[in-house]
């Protein structure tokens, strides 16, 4: 991470070493403004100001990106100016406690291999790192391998042949990435966040996209024929990234290979159900029970519940997701 994106944005994640680093000199800084508010000069005295001032915003962004880390919103951060509580909190909480275990809604960690740019190209030299944007593509094929249930060996085999033959990594490497791909089917981002974000780093390579999408299509016939959940996560990545697969619509829609079953009635009303809805139904309609159910069970607002709870709502939060992405689909949301 540069000096400008730890210290001018509060996109992201910081672990505690860079927390600490940051502190010491942010203190040396604030220390000297402090200095200079006290001299006698008036002069110096209003640069003081301007240092303490230009100083606040760093500070900001620092402790917004170490609350990412914990998996909590920037807002925690309002709590900086309390006196005695703030300060004790900043030093204690975003100090000394670990950050989340693998990839969280606000992203990865900032010491996972493979963050720095790589181009994507294939059959490069044997490496130990995943190049930039890879662990949302891990993050992908771990929640596309995980919609229709429990993953699959032969899915894992996928994803671990195009670790090999595509980016050309060593066997640690490999096993490191599987880890990751097995973490990620938990992260509380969804599929289409690690969608537009991975697109992000690649739009201008509309091959290489359309390549993953036909990597992503394998995967989902890895384990038989295309489910119904795994067609609307590949609709998605296909809108998102603004490709076409043959590969995909010959099996979707092809004479030949696998069709998928329309979803029945009792499903369908079984995702209005989720969504709290009930007979004929409207677009806003639909988007007002989305949004408040999600704005119900979000990670902010049950923090507080303990492990079990937490984990129910992660659950529910899923299924939620589901049932608006079906009828997103369906009402062209």
């Amino acid at each position: 991470m540069s000096f400008t994106e730890l210290a001018f944005f509060t996109e992201g994640r910081i672990n505690r070493v860079t927390f600490w680093k940051s502190w010491v000199v942010f203190s040396l800084i604030g220390w000297i403004g402090v200095t200079l508010v006290a001299a006698p000069d008036d002069g110096l005295a209003v640069f003081g100001w301007v240092v303490l001032a230009v100083l606040a915003w760093p500070i900001f962004a620092v402790c917004a990106k170490r609350c990412h880390d914990l998996d909590k919103s920037a807002w925690w951060c309002l709590l900086l100016p309390l006196p005695v509580l703030g300060q004790l909190w900043m030093l204690g909480e975003l100090g000394f406690f670990h950050g989340t275990s693998g990839p969280n809604r606000f992203g990865y960690p900032m010491d996972l291999p493979g963050r720095r740019s790589h181009p994507p190209v294939t059959g490069n030299p044997r490496s130990r790192h995943l190049p930039a944007g890879y662990p949302d593509l891990m993050a992908m094929f771990a929640k596309l391998a995980k919609c229709d249930g429990p993953i699959a060996r032969a899915e894992i085999a996928v994803v671990d042949s195009f670790l090999a033959e595509n980016l050309s990594l060593d066997p640690p490497a490999r096993r490191e990435a599987i880890q990751q791909f097995r973490a990620a089917r938990d992260s509380r981002m969804s599929f289409e966040g690690h969608a537009r974000r991975f697109y992000k780093q690649h739009a201008e390579h509309q091959h290489f996209l359309g390549e993953i999408v036909d990597l992503l299509v394998t995967l989902a016939l890895a384990d038989g024929n295309l489910k119904r959940r795994e067609v609307l996560f590949l609709d998605l990545v296909v809108a998102i990234f603004g490709v076409s697969s043959h590969k995909y619509y010959r099996c979707k829609y092809g004479d030949s290979g696998p069709r998928v079953e329309s979803v029945s009635q009792s499903e369908e009303k079984e995702y209005a159900r989720i969504l709290g809805l009930a007979g004929r139904v409207s677009r806003d309609e639909i988007r007002k029970a989305y949004r408040g159910l999600v704005g119900q069970y979000h990670p902010d607002k049950v923090s507080h519940l303990g492990p079990r709870l937490r984990e129910v709502a992660d659950q529910e939060i899923k299924k939620i997701n589901e049932a608006y992405e079906y009828f997103r689909k369906k009402y062209d949301l």
